[in-house]
């Protein structure tokens, strides 16, 4: 009878040759995010969870550091909005892009809002299933999971659902961030700095039973500091995978300026702007303000301010009709 190599046994040197120069293809280091894997935000109400979120599915997106500190990989985003389906909560995920000096490739940034996602109903698998062939992202951002779900405090469909999420992940080697909400105010969860936060957080809290945080690789939570009302901080609860002791390391501080935006209506000119620019090339200011139908020429310099400031546009002096400034698209339009 022939043996069947991938029905055996290794010992400890074949495991080792087997392994050595496996390559774990991580989104978010060290070991936070990557392929397969599950990630929890939580924190209480109002301490930026959503905001947080956003701001990594654009910086993943754009290729640029995780909160500014984070090294990760560029890659495609599926960010699903199910707590707050409004034209509010699109107008602030887009004017991410804007605020942050995000240039976004459009085709590595998707959101979607439109309907009900129940997973643990025939109809919410099959969608989501078909969200995720469709785009094939690298991440998909469920906000949030208790949207997903009829009843967390049960073992069956929490544990359904998380299957579930396991094995998309794994068929369509994707990976999830899923925001979750605390079942009460915080306690205590890292004694050595509780003093600092107004609501410091345990495993305990978290909304779910114990399956759920059993089977997820990494849980993140977000807390404010006392006094410090434009900065968050994100503290490390559980890390599976990592040669480096997340846990008990110092959290990470990040900016929080969730309204600070850029008003609708100069994204929408300088969006114009970029089509613009993108379609022909490049264009001087002259021509632009013909293109545009524009006849008062500070209010298109407001607007191409605006898109110089955020890295998208790029200028060459004198190269414009009559020696004017020539604008041409940098290489990320959003």
């Amino acid at each position: 009878m022939m043996k069947n190599d991938n029905h055996r046994a290794y010992n400890l040197i074949e495991g080792y040759e087997r392994i050595k120069n496996v390559e774990i293809n991580c989104l978010i280091e060290p070991g936070l995010l990557f392929r397969g894997g599950l990630m929890i935000v939580t924190g209480q109400p109002g301490t930026g969870k959503s905001f947080m979120v956003q701001q990594i599915a654009h910086e993943i997106a754009s290729g640029r550091r995780i909160l500014g500190i984070l090294p990760g990989k560029q890659g495609k985003v599926l960010y699903i909005e199910l707590e707050r389906q409004s034209d509010l909560s699109r107008k602030r995920f887009f004017s991410l892009a804007w605020r942050n000096w995000y240039g976004v490739a459009a085709e590595n940034l998707l959101y979607f809002d439109s309907v009900p996602l129940k997973i643990d109903t025939r109809d919410g698998y099959k969608l989501l299933e078909k969200l995720i062939a469709d785009n094939i992202p690298d991440v998909v951002i469920i906000d949030s999971f208790a949207t997903i779900i009829d009843n967390e405090s049960e073992q069956g469909p929490i544990k359904d659902v998380v299957d579930t999420l396991k094995g998309l992940a794994k068929r369509w080697e994707t990976s999830f961030i899923l925001v979750q909400h605390m079942v009460k105010k915080g306690t205590v969860y890292n004694q050595k700095k509780a003093e600092f936060f107004e609501a410091p957080l345990r495993l305990d809290d978290i909304k779910g039973n114990k399956y759920l945080l059993h089977m997820v690789d990494t849980v993140c939570g977000v807390v404010s500091e006392k006094g410090r009302k434009e900065e968050r901080v994100l503290l490390f609860m559980k890390h599976n995978w990592s040669e480096v002791d997340l846990v008990n390391s110092d959290p990470i501080t990040f900016e929080y300026k969730p309204n600070t935006t850029v008003p609708y209506q100069t994204q929408s000119r300088a969006s114009e702007i970029l089509a613009i620019l993108d379609r022909s090339g490049g264009m001087g200011t002259n021509d632009l303000c013909d293109a545009m139908k524009i006849t008062h020429r500070p209010n298109i310099q407001r607007y191409l301010a605006y898109l110089e400031k955020y890295g998208l546009i790029g200028r060459v002096e004198g190269h414009g009709r009559g020696n004017e400034t020539f604008y041409t698209p940098s290489k990320w339009v959003f």
